[in-house]
């Protein structure tokens, strides 16, 4: 009895650790799988590197081609797991989805503390049935780590404990450069808006908030400074090189970025409550006796929460700017999506209170509906549930290569693809079994040539079949293919 009186009174926390559970069950099978994209060329090596030379925050104490030149906080505390749980693949996807359930219990937790667990709850069940972080949860990239030092971040700074705010604003520099988007917003945040929305707060307290705020830019610095005495540089100048200030590619790449945020994957479902809100208001404003037709009049707002909300829009705001400067690849907006999902929850979870139950029910029911739908429907990469096609597709391919090729002739294969057959930092081979590899379609040489679907480009096949080869095997993998072609004698 005292069991169902506790799931009674308690039946939100209890629905939370329910669905954390579900993901961790659903993970499991994932665990034991090889490395994919950017895991497998970049940081799985980086992070057994850091295993095999002793963890160290140094800039040096891995190649720069793995380190990319970004801060290592990332590839520290892997080596420090690896030390402790050994080197498998399991260890590698532990250590990962370990980050991404502290994740999950501090956008839970936080947003209890300073909202309600309501809007925890349903902010969780966003960001749990998120496709991005359901396939990033396990995989071996920074981007979950710099998810969690954001929150904790953001919910320290609105919460002022400024100690905690310090570490973990620190923490999140010595992950990532893209963190000094959050530290930005912080600036815009207390020099330009916080004295119109906040007229309590002195010129002496923003004053030392900002010089709060500066703290971790200092240390972090520190870090930079060391790689530019050691390295020659502040910042990888292979990922300089790579920035763009063409008007018009900034504009495609913010508005690519608005479009998957808040319109892809059932997420324009939950953002349309929000607009006609925001349309309610202002039909309010210009016309007063409208207020009596207002289908949102009686929704009660907390004006103590605005400063979160205002601030939220910022960050985004800079991030997609700061996005748009830099290479880009899709999972790096993973880091908005805790923030987005309290405000959206924050509104959501008001309006509800006037509709219950009924438009939770309808707004739910077709979120997850196309929610469902883009997951099943996607093509293959590295944040939706397909890749595990190419992954399979990858195994399957080497173990065909082991029978067809046993004289291990030379092999022509995409980037990734030689890199996860030619090293067994990438879980496919083990070590002295690597596949004898090229990256050169010129090589004269080769004898073996792989085409796959998501890394090559249409020329080079037609490349590959004007050298005299015969397709001798065709590997489908539900949305992956591989085409192995053998040069004719």
């Amino acid at each position: 009895m005292k069991i169902v009186s506790y799931i009674k009174s308690n039946y939100l926390k209890v629905l939370f650790f329910a669905l954390l559970f579900g993901l961790i069950i659903y993970k499991l099978k994932f665990l034991n799988l090889p490395f994919f994209w950017d895991e497998s060329w970049v940081y799985a090596p980086s992070l057994r590197m850091m295993h095999d030379n002793g963890p160290s925050m140094m800039p040096n104490v891995i190649p720069v081609e793995y380190s990319r030149g970004h801060p290592l906080l990332f590839h520290f505390l892997g080596g420090v797991w690896l030390k402790i749980f050994g080197t498998s693949l399991i260890s590698f996807h532990s250590f990962a989805l370990f980050i991404s359930v502290l994740v999950i219990i501090a956008l839970f937790f936080f947003t209890r503390a300073f909202f309600n667990e309501k809007i925890a709850l349903l902010s969780s069940f966003l960001l749990v049935t998120l496709q991005m972080f359901i396939i990033q949860s396990s995989f071996v990239l920074p981007e979950m780590l710099l998810t969690l030092w954001m929150l904790c971040s953001v919910y320290t700074f609105f919460l002022k404990k400024w100690w905690w705010f310090t570490l973990s604003s620190t923490a999140l520099l010595l992950t990532k450069e893209s963190g000094l988007a959050l530290i930005a917003a912080y600036f815009f945040y207390l020099i330009i808006i916080l004295p119109f929305i906040d007229k309590s707060i002195t010129i002496k307290e923003r004053l030392k908030m900002i010089g709060i705020v500066f703290i971790p830019v200092l240390i972090a610095f520190m870090w930079f400074l060391i790689q530019r005495i050691k390295m020659g540089w502040f910042l990888f100048p292979e990922h300089l090189g790579m920035m763009t200030f063409k008007l018009r590619e900034i504009y495609d790449k913010i508005g690519s970025f608005f479009t998957f945020v808040f319109n892809r994957e059932g997420r324009l479902v939950l953002i349309i409550p929000l607009i006609l809100l925001l349309l309610d208001n202002i039909i309010r404003l210009i016309t007063p006796k409208y207020i009596k037709y207002s289908i949102f009049s009686k929704l009660k707002f907390d004006n103590s929460k605005a400063p979160f909300v205002v601030f939220t829009i910022i960050f985004i705001l800079i991030y997609f700017v700061f996005s748009s400067l830099n290479f880009f690849t899709l999972r790096y907006l993973l880091v908005l999506f805790p923030l987005v999902f309290v405000v959206i929850s924050y509104y959501l979870i008001n309006t509800f209170e006037i509709f219950k139950p009924y438009l939770a029910i309808v707004i739910i029911t077709i979120y997850i509906s196309i929610n469902a739908y883009e997951q099943w429907t996607s093509g293959v990469h590295d944040c939706n549930r397909h890749y595990v096609d190419l992954v399979y597709s990858q195994k399957q391919l080497i173990d065909y290569l082991r029978i067809e090729n046993k004289a291990n002739l030379k092999t022509y294969a995409s980037f990734v693809f030689c890199t996860n057959m030619g090293s067994y930092y990438s879980g496919y081979v083990k070590k002295g079994d690597e596949i004898y590899v090229t990256n050169d379609l010129n090589d004269t040489t080769t004898r073996y040539y792989v085409y796959n679907n998501m890394e090559n480009a249409a020329f080079e096949e037609d490349t590959i079949i004007s050298k005299g080869v015969t397709l001798i095997k065709v590997i489908n993998y539900s949305k992956a293919w591989v085409k192995v072609y053998k040069k004719n004698n």
